[in-house]
């Protein structure tokens, strides 16, 4: 148990999910969730358009494997198109530790 925990504290994210943790320090708060995270990282593409499918689902994916790795904490639930999200998204302590990480990097 103890090398599996030492992998995930190792980790080194990917530029994706470096935005996403960096966004979510700077932007303490309640009301973000996956379609608010993915509108913010995406900021030009328009969310009500066709287009918007991609970024989502990428932010998804992003939000996940943080959710796996123990970073961020969100409620999770099905949109109206029966897709998962996560709502109340925020970092947990490990989270913290690696956007700080990052900043000063």
């Amino acid at each position: 148990m103890a090398d599996r925990a030492m992998k995930v504290r190792s980790y080194e994210v990917d530029d994706k999910e470096a935005k996403a943790l960096r966004w979510l320090y700077e932007h303490p708060g309640p009301g973000v969730n996956t379609y608010t995270l993915a509108m913010m990282l995406y900021p030009d593409v328009n969310p009500s358009s066709k287009d918007f499918a991609a970024p989502y689902d990428e932010t998804r994916d992003v939000v996940e494997k943080l959710v796996m790795l123990k970073l961020v904490n969100g409620e999770r639930g099905l949109d109206a198109a029966r897709r998962i999200y996560r709502s109340d998204l925020k970092l947990s302590h490990a989270g913290e530790r690696k956007a700080i990480e990052l900043s000063l990097s």
